[in-house]
Parts: C-alpha cells; structure tokens; sequence
C-alpha cells in the first residue's frame, strides 16, 4: 500500500502571535492546521493571562494548566 502525505492546510504559514487571551484559541487553531505559531509575551506577563488552576501550586504563568491548554505546539 501506498502511503499519500497530505499537506495541512496552513502549513508552510507562519503566525505572530501578540494577541491576548482571546486570541489563544485561534493560534491553537492555527498551530493544529499546520500553521508555525510564533507567541511573542512580554517579560512581566500578568497571571491574568494565564488564569489556574495551576499545577503544583506555584502560580506562576509557567504552571498555568490553561496556558499548557492553548499553548501546546
């Protein structure tokens, strides 16, 4: 048998990200279709931004289930 390769649909794009909580979905999105997602956060990003739960208990944005959520490519 064969094997065919499908392309993805955005693959070969490459997306900047600097969009806030409201865009992480459609990065996600993007990144699942193929898309290079490149997310640009500033140094001293709020944990408003990456609301918990938190793993561990450290609430930092590193520990951030929801940022492991959407941020996984």
């Amino acid at each position: 048998m064969t094997n065919i390769e499908n392309p993805q649909a955005l693959e070969g794009v490459r997306v900047l990200d600097i969009s806030g909580p409201a865009g992480f979905y459609c990065t996600k999105l993007m990144a699942d279709m193929g898309a290079d997602v490149v997310r640009v956060d500033p140094p001293d990003a709020a944990v408003d931004c990456y609301p918990g739960p938190f793993y561990g208990g450290e609430s930092d944005r590193d520990h951030s289930i929801y940022r492991w959520h959407y941020h996984t490519n």
